[in-house]
């Protein structure tokens, strides 16, 4: 039996990917490289990967030089690069991206510029085993829908103080932190770092009411044995029985900083208060 293309499915293939009118998404293959564009129909994604540049600059005539039928699309990629170093000011052009991803380079920097241009469409930015040794955290504030974030495995010495309203997934282990700026990320759910002899996690002026022992406690395991601390100044922590795990380790309530809603200083809490909700637990 013989199938036809009703005009419904027509439209869906001419438009498959929005404002491309039925053509390819990717500019003139000759006129990117050494980036290659890839376009898949079926997931109407549009994937830049540079993988093969040797330098900055050659990715950023390729988004500046050549003519991009649509800018909003969805991934770039850099990886297993040792060539490229830094990703300047205006890399991307006009171009957007939902998700960038750098993974084994030699990126030591990336300009504040570099990535604003996607601050209304990023969702993830996956910069892991390179050479990065600062990031432009004062920027993460202006993506609006960030809920992924990992700079796992670089050469970051310092968290800088920042703030998400978006963000659900931080990840910076296998870096050398030793500082921890103030962060306000209500919607985290998922920090994953490690640790050096030295570390001083902020969290201050957060709306941090429970300390909770899933989260904390692998934190002040380390922590309890390193120097440093974790400062929850002017944060609404109830002093209640989700306290008690850290009032009754003295080695642990050593390494917190901060007082309870009702003005008492942590470190003026009484153990024999707590031993109760010790003993109500089965």
């Amino acid at each position: 039996m013989q199938e036809y293309l009703t005009p419904l499915s027509l439209f869906i293939i001419l438009y498959s990917f929005p404002g491309t009118g039925g053509q390819s998404p990717c500019p003139d293959p000759e006129a990117i490289i050494p980036c290659v564009c890839s376009h898949n129909e079926t997931l109407a994604t549009v994937t830049v990967d540079c993988s093969e540049a040797t330098s900055s600059e050659e990715i950023f005539s390729a988004f500046n030089d050549a003519d991009w039928p649509i800018l909003n699309l969805t991934s770039f990629w850099l990886e297993r690069n040792d060539r490229v170093e830094q990703l300047p000011e205006g890399v991307f052009g006009d171009v957007t991206f939902q998700e960038i991803e750098v993974s084994r380079t030699s990126v030591e920097s990336i300009d504040p510029e570099a990535l604003l241009p996607s601050k209304d469409r990023l969702e993830r930015l996956d910069i892991n085993n390179s050479k990065l040794k600062e990031f432009p955290f004062e920027i993460i504030a202006q993506f609006s829908i960030l809920t992924y974030l990992s700079l796992g495995a670089n050469e970051l010495t310092s968290l800088s103080s920042f703030q998400s309203s978006s963000l659900e997934t931080l990840g910076v282990a296998g870096n050398q932190l030793t500082f921890f700026g103030n962060m306000s990320l209500p919607n985290l759910r998922s920090f994953l770092m490690s640790f050096s002899s030295h570390l001083n996690l902020h969290l201050r002026k957060n709306e941090i009411a429970v300390v909770n022992e899933e989260s904390f406690r692998p934190i002040l395991e380390v922590i309890s044995n390193v120097t440093g601390n974790i400062d929850l100044t002017d944060n609404p922590v109830v002093c209640n029985c989700t306290m008690a795990w850290i009032v009754l380790n003295p080695a642990f309530l050593t390494k917190v900083t901060g007082s309870c809603t009702d003005g008492t200083d942590f470190q003026d809490l009484d153990p024999i208060d707590f031993q109760n909700c010790v003993d109500r637990i089965p």
